[in-house]
């Protein structure tokens, strides 16, 4: 340094290792793109090679080892790759389902390999900057986003962060893809939800296995929670899933403005009928009410068995009158059916909430519970609105 220089301070060295990392990031995601497509080749996606072939290939992947490891040195062995540890993951192996994955990543030799090395066994979407993969996961459900930490328009952990405050039906799992192998990034990723951080370049094997260890965590949370969600007699939503599902329409029903009404039903004289017939008749009855209504609603619309002889339909987007007319026609295709030669009827109550009258969940489900019992109190087999209040 001369002496007229001004003296280096903290954020001076800050903005070297800012710039150091920005520049293995780009320097990794080339050696990336080669090592997969080298490891393709030797794997046969390409087609059969030549044994000389073969051993070109087998060379450059040992020059990309040396290269790799002078970039370690470099940085001063931050960068140095961790050992998988893993099984090598059969490309040839046909997919029993397709997990849909998001890929956001604006390296178009990057996204390629990923769409080589994966779209054999899963459903691909890819994002090409932040703002499109926020767009896609808003709109879309996603078994896993597999996310570049350094995209255009929105990074990676913006993209993380926005997710948090937009509640989500499904809320993908996520795993980051980045060149910067520091572990304070590492931890932040972690931190803010990530269940797997990849660094550049990676061993294509070691990928396909973390995203199957991955997308096989994400089926298996799914289908116990489906389960917990799920009434063993019906199919339909239990009242867990129920409370849920209105919490999360009130939020966005205030958000954008818009209507959201909920219909109770209850399946009139069901103790007599168990009384006459068994439980048996009891639960075909139970079970048949389920049907009309499942069969009667749209599938965004949530159905659901609150316990006994109560259901519930929870009509996001829906003022008032259509809710109504809905309840009618529930109760009209009720009242066709017979179970052991019994006419079947059920009594309905109908709440909304809009903007005019913003009711919470709790407030909703008083008011459509109060009508219900007016429709009981009143003869049953009929529909009854709550009133503005």
């Amino acid at each position: 340094m001369s002496p007229s220089s001004p003296p280096r301070t903290d954020l001076d060295a800050e903005l070297d290792v800012g710039e150091e990392r920005r520049w293995l990031h780009d320097v990794m995601g080339p050696i990336s793109v080669i090592r997969g497509h080298a490891r393709l080749l030797l794997l046969g996606k390409k087609g059969d090679l030549s044994e000389t072939q073969r051993r070109s290939v087998e060379t450059i992947e040992r020059q990309l080892q040396r290269l790799e490891g002078l970039l370690a040195q470099l940085e001063g062995c931050r960068v140095g790759r961790e050992p998988s540890g893993v099984m090598l993951v059969n490309p040839r192996a046909e997919k029993a389902s397709a997990p849909r994955i998001l890929v956001a990543d604006d390296d178009e030799d990057m996204t390629q390999l990923v769409r080589d090395l994966l779209s054999s066994r899963y459903d691909l979407t890819f994002a090409k900057d932040g703002r499109e993969a926020l767009d896609a996961l808003g709109s879309e459900a996603f078994h896993l986003a597999i996310i570049d930490l350094h995209l255009p328009v929105l990074d990676g952990f913006a993209v993380v962060e926005a997710l948090q405050t937009t509640p989500l039906p499904w809320a993908p799992a996520l795993m980051f893809l980045s060149a910067d192998a520091d572990p304070r990034t590492k931890v932040r990723a972690l931190a803010l939800g990530a269940v797997d951080y990849v660094t550049k370049p990676f061993d294509p094997d070691e990928l396909a296995a973390r995203i199957a260890r991955v997308i096989a965590m994400v089926e298996r949370e799914a289908s116990l929670r489906a389960d917990a969600m799920t009434d063993s007699l019906t199919g339909l939503a239990n009242y867990r899933s129920l409370s849920e599902g209105i919490e999360r329409e009130i939020q966005r029903a205030r958000r954008y403005g818009q209507p959201l009404s909920l219909i109770m039903v209850d399946l009139d004289h069901l103790k007599a009928i168990n009384d006459e017939h068994g439980h048996d008749a009891g639960d075909d009855a139970i079970r048949l009410v389920a049907q009309v209504l499942k069969g009667a609603v749209r599938s965004f619309e949530i159905v659901a068995r609150q316990g006994g002889d109560e259901f519930a339909v929870l009509l996001p987007n829906t003022g008032t009158q259509d809710a109504w007319r809905l309840a009618e026609r529930l109760r009209n295709e009720v009242a066709g059916r017979t179970v052991h030669g019994v006419r079947l009827s059920a009594s309905i109550g109908v709440a909304s909430r809009d903007e005019a009258h913003d009711l919470d969940a709790k407030g909703l489900v008083k008011a459509s519970d109060e009508a219900l019992y007016q429709a009981k109190y009143a003869g049953r087999d009929r529909v009854h609105v709550a009133g503005p209040s």
